[in-house]
């Protein structure tokens, strides 16, 4: 009897660890930094085209739907323009713009040139960061670099090159997901200082901003860089993306999410289940989740907290589709994983999804693959009923995206801010990290389609709140949150932190 019952629980954590393998996608890259050459040196034609030639062979061989948001005639124009580019020496500065710009149109955000690249020439020493925020055409410092410049001061200019037009040219290396152009647009905004460091700043000491103080009058302000190294070590500016709650004197619970991993995959479950069992204790008439920012993470993590706040048992089928290469996930499974695949088949054969995966895993490279999972979890929660309420702006991407879509579709909640980064019909994710051969410079490519069987039919439009909300000027000027003004809470009101 103890025998069958630990073989019982032995192929159930089998079960539930080869599930892990293909469901746990983490749906953001992190990889590590790479040093290039100098900004400003010449790289030959040929070095040029062949990289270009190289991306279109493995975009084709490894990504999981090439012509998911374009027709093939549009991608193939893409790569014979930035072909054409290189038709004559171009600066390597240059020579990234015009991959970023060939990777943005095709409208997949996980297949990109990582920002980080910008700041990554050997002869860009000095930054000096900052963030702006458009309000009515306009540009406002939202945050900077050591609280030199006051938040919600506009900023006209940075050593007399306009503000529009670092934004115009920060859209070119901004990600792209489907049809959300807003979302573009807001992501742009916080690469301009990036921008400008990589064009114009490099080792410069010293710089100019324009500014119009509060009083309207119009001033320069001469501001000292920064070395890279510095701000990359400063912790106070490089915040990590964290986890938390709090619950205001009515009770409402406000979940902070910057990233579906934030801790290990265990780790942000155990976060959700002690914040859902304080939701409890406390008796909370509304939960306020706040996506803003939200870069993604593991989707596994998303579909578990969807599964506290499912009150309709909804259709949460999700397709994945893959494309079997040396280069994807499956390729880098440990002999023990496949020992364990091999054996928990040999007991449970009618496992029809552990089979296919297994018979994925088998199969010769090009071959394409849709695996389906129902989502539902493994173990009982107790679903919370009450209110929702959800916060995304231009930065929410990926598994937050899908989580929003969730919310919306299914009518659980209403959405509050602005257009996220993707839509309804699911993301791209687990971008794997291809330095070109000649150029040595990173890109990113997708390995794999999420698609939500519900609304796999919807536009590729990004996902709209249902109240669109944007900062105004006093409210940016006071650190004031106007979703949190509408729906009647501040956080100065804590009776619980975590």
């Amino acid at each position: 009897m103890i025998l069958r019952y630990v073989t019982y629980w032995f192929f159930l954590i089998q079960a539930i660890s080869l599930w892990s393998v293909a469901h746990g996608q983490k749906l953001c890259g992190s990889h590590k930094p790479i040093y290039l050459r100098s900004s400003d040196e010449l790289l030959d034609v040929h070095c040029m085209q062949e990289d270009i030639k190289e991306i279109q062979e493995n975009f084709v061989y490894i990504h999981p739907n090439s012509f998911y948001y374009t027709r093939k005639e549009q991608v193939d124009s893409l790569f014979e323009i930035a072909f054409l580019k290189c038709k004559k020496p171009q600066k390597t500065i240059d020579f990234v713009e015009i991959l970023s710009h060939l990777l943005q149109g095709l409208h997949d955000s996980h297949t990109n040139i990582s920002p980080l690249v910008l700041t990554q020439f050997s002869d860009v020493k000095k930054v000096f960061p900052f963030f702006l925020e458009e309000i009515n055409g306009r540009y406002y410092m939202q945050k900077c670099y050591r609280d030199i410049v006051p938040r919600g001061m506009e900023c006209l200019s940075v050593e007399d090159i306009p503000m529009a037009v670092l934004h115009e040219k920060a859209k070119l290396f901004a990600f792209q997901e489907g049809m959300a152009l807003e979302a573009n647009h807001q992501m742009a905004l916080k690469l301009i200082s990036r921008i400008f460091s990589a064009y114009n700043l490099q080792n410069k000491e010293y710089f100019t901003l324009q500014l119009v103080d509060f009083s309207g009058d119009t001033i320069e302000k001469r501001l000292e860089s920064a070395p890279i190294r510095t701000v990359l070590f400063d912790k106070e500016w490089n915040q990590r993306e964290s986890v938390s709650y709090w619950f205001d004197s009515s009770g409402t619970a406000c979940l902070q999410l910057g990233s579906f991993s934030a801790k290990s995959n265990s780790g942000m479950r155990r976060f959700l289940d002690e914040f859902f069992s304080e939701v409890r204790e406390q008796k909370s008439p509304h939960i306020f989740i706040d996506l803003r920012g939200n870069s993604g993470g593991y989707v596994s993590v998303k579909n578990y907290l969807i599964n506290y706040l499912d009150t309709a048992s909804s259709d949460k089928r999700e397709r994945y589709d893959f494309i079997r290469s040396e280069k994807d996930r499956f390729s880098s499974i440990s002999w023990w994983t496949k020992y364990r695949y091999r054996n928990y088949l040999r007991h449970y054969p009618s496992d029809t999804l552990v089979a296919k995966e297994w018979e994925y895993i088998k199969s010769p490279y090009g071959t394409h693959c849709h695996l389906f999972y129902d989502n539902n979890t493994r173990f009982s929660l107790k679903t919370y009923r009450g209110k929702v309420s959800v916060a995304i702006n231009g930065l929410s991407m990926s598994a937050s995206v899908m989580f929003s879509s969730w919310i919306q579709s299914s009518n659980r909640g209403l959405l509050y801010g602005e257009m996220c980064m993707g839509g309804h019909r699911g993301t791209f994710g687990d971008a794997i990290q291809l330095k070109l051969k000649h150029t040595r410079i990173p890109i990113n490519l997708s390995t794999v389609k999420i698609t939500p069987l519900a609304t796999a039919h919807f536009s590729s439009d990004g996902v709209i709140p249902d109240v669109p909300i944007k900062t105004n000027v006093y409210q940016l000027k006071e650190g004031v949150d106007p979703i949190k003004i509408l729906l009647g809470f501040h956080k100065k009101n804590i009776t619980k932190n975590k």
